[in-house]
């Protein structure tokens, strides 16, 4: 199999991302954002961010943005997690 992929806490302890390319197939694979409880590990509130081929993600310092990159494109997105659209604000950054 040739999956890949990526999970990262925030540095809040609050959030989670995941990124992945399941079963061969890179242009099928969105991001994932979810609440997570750093207490329990549990997760909740999981929310599509569509990507052609999410690979990893990480959180910015102040956990107000999330960056994944595009395995398919390669190319670096932004999302503003402050935003009431979380999808809208999608920002290519390079």
């Amino acid at each position: 199999s040739q999956d890949a992929g990526d999970i990262q806490i925030s540095h809040s302890g609050n959030k989670a991302a995941f990124a992945g390319v399941t079963n061969g197939i890179p242009d099928s694979a969105d991001a994932v954002l979810m609440n997570f409880d750093n207490a329990t590990g549990q997760f909740s509130n999981p929310q599509r961010l569509e990507m052609t081929s999410a690979y990893s993600v990480a959180f910015s310092p102040n956990c107000n943005g999330l960056y994944v990159t595009d395995f398919s494109q390669k190319k670096l997105y932004s999302f503003d997690l402050t935003a009431n659209d979380i999808q809208a604000s999608k920002t290519l950054v390079g």
